[in-house]
């Protein structure tokens, strides 16, 4: 895939399309560290720490346009006096760089918050970016990668001793034509599915080997790519395997 470049040991993507590279990111749920302050854990600044991160990585590669596959906040409807104020602190972080947001299903009122008018799904070069909890356009099936977030990706080892790791994770699936035909007259058969992990640091998210029938992407739940036989990838770049094989392991 030489138009997307994953970000080493980040939750982040670089995608090359028309000429220029942008940042991709999604799942930010700012105001998700209320609930764990809420419990009794201390934390700082995570939001304002979140805003450094995403700075850091458009600097490092030069970028100035950052394109955010949804959930930017975390309460679903209108946020809290706190939430709100992390919001618009986040985005004045990022003043000077271009920002898309793709809606997504926890980002109710947040034009009226950021000043920018979401979209369901971004057509950009080969790349349809959507948030994920609805279907894509036939325009969006026809290129030949479809970029989602919403589903948290992560992944889920046990060692010999019985200790259990979770790690942000990458899925990659190959498009199922049989299944796509059945709601797309046009789609390209070599189109591929890339679910991003949760760029906010708190999210992890359920692990793949527990997605089922259930899942919350339509295009998954609907079996119009082959989850199943995805490919998973660490934030290291590395090759973990099909889920199949990763789901016998845990």
């Amino acid at each position: 895939m030489k138009d997307i470049k994953f970000v080493y040991e980040k939750p982040a993507a670089i995608i090359h399309a028309n000429g220029r590279d942008r940042l991709v990111i999604g799942d930010l749920h700012i105001g998700a560290e209320k609930k764990l302050i809420d419990k009794g854990v201390k934390l700082y600044n995570a939001t304002n720490m979140m805003a450094k991160e995403v700075v850091s990585i458009a600097s490092e590669f030069d970028i100035g346009e950052i394109i955010m596959l949804g959930d930017i906040k975390d309460s679903i409807m209108h946020p809290e006096r706190s939430e709100l104020m992390n919001i618009k602190g986040f985005f004045n972080a990022l003043e000077g760089y271009k920002v898309k947001i793709v809606r997504g299903n926890h980002d109710a009122y947040i034009s009226e918050i950021t000043g920018i008018e979401p979209v369901d799904e971004l057509l950009i070069g080969r790349f349809a970016l959507l948030h994920g909890n609805r279907w894509p356009t036939e325009p969006a099936m026809r290129k030949s990668y479809i970029m989602t977030a919403h589903n948290h990706i992560s992944v889920s080892f046990k060692d010999k001793q019985g200790g259990y790791y979770q790690y942000k994770a990458w899925m990659i699936a190959k498009l199922n034509p049989e299944e796509a035909a059945k709601r797309y007259e046009r789609f390209n058969r070599n189109a591929k599915l890339v679910m991003m992990p949760a760029f906010n640091e708190l999210i992890m998210g359920m692990p793949i080997s527990r997605h089922d029938s259930d899942n919350i992407n339509p295009l998954v739940r609907n079996k119009v790519f082959d989850y199943a036989n995805g490919t998973v990838y660490n934030l290291a770049g590395e090759n973990l395997g099909r889920l199949s094989k990763i789901s016998e392991s845990v």
